[in-house]
């Protein structure tokens, strides 16, 4: 499964690295089957693991979808040829769309 790859890579990872600790963050923290997984892994190796609450495991991707339906809908067409900016600050969007 996707959860016992993750676990193996990440155990392998912080072995090999001498770490203590590992910190899962994001959407797949919500994973039920990888908090299992690689909570019994680390335990193994006497690894501790920290997961943040289910509340605040999110990701972006319902929240991207809805934004770009709503420019879509206001007619902001981007061309393809415009490359990706994950550090473009909120106001360089809304002049690059005039709003």
């Amino acid at each position: 499964t996707v959860a016992k790859s993750l676990t193996k890579r990440a155990i392998a990872c912080a072995v090999n690295l001498g770490l203590q600790t590992i910190a899962v963050g994001g959407g797949v923290a919500a994973n039920s089957g990888l908090r299992q997984h690689l909570q019994a892994a680390a335990a193994k190796h006497d690894l501790r693991v920290l997961f943040p609450p289910l509340k605040y495991c999110t990701d972006n991707a319902a929240m991207i979808g809805c934004a770009a339906a709503e420019h879509l809908e206001r007619g902001h067409i981007s061309p393809l040829t415009l490359g990706a900016n994950s550090r473009m600050s909120l106001s360089d969007v809304m002049e690059l769309y005039d709003v």
